[in-house]
Parts: structure tokens; C-alpha cells; sequence
């Protein structure tokens, strides 16, 4: 099992609707956007640093409170690439 998948079981667990990926699905992009909170998951498994950026920009958009997971990855070298370091 993934760190992933044990934060969904949790969150399940605790009666928590989790959405796993919004950026291919119209009606998980809306509940992204009717949220309280998202938490976005980096892992150095990632293999889009580009869908990961949209992704949490969108929810910066939607005003919602944003909490970044950095799994393995040092957020530093995530914001050199995206040149915001």
C-alpha cells in the first residue's frame, strides 16, 4: 500500500470524501472547487511536475486553503523548477 492509499482509507474512515486527481475529471474538479481544504501530494515518484503546478494553482484560484505534502521530495528543488526559488 501507498501513502496515498492509507490517507484515503483515513479520511474514508473518518466519513472525509477524498478526491484522488481532479485534473482528468470534470465533476472531481468541481469538488475540488466546493472544498474546505486540499491537500496536494508530491511524491519523488511524480512523473508531471507540470500537472502537479496546474493542479495546485487551480486550487489557489478556487481560494482554498492549500496544504502542499512533499513525500521524498525537498520543496526547494520543486520551486527551482518551477523558477519560483
Amino acid at each position: 500500500r501507498t501513502f496515498l492509499s492509507h490517507l484515503v482509507h483515513s479520511l474514508d474512515r473518518k466519513g472525509i470524501r477524498s478526491v484522488t486527481s481532479a485534473a482528468s475529471n470534470p465533476s472531481e474538479n468541481q469538488a475540488v472547487s466546493e472544498s474546505l481544504v486540499a491537500v496536494s501530494i508530491i511524491s519523488n515518484t511524480f512523473t508531471s511536475l507540470d500537472l502537479w503546478a496546474e493542479e495546485l494553482a487551480r486550487i489557489i484560484a478556487c481560494k482554498k486553503k492549500a496544504v502542499p505534502v512533499f513525500l521524498g521530495v525537498d520543496p526547494l528543488d520543486i520551486l527551482r523548477v518551477l523558477n519560483l526559488a
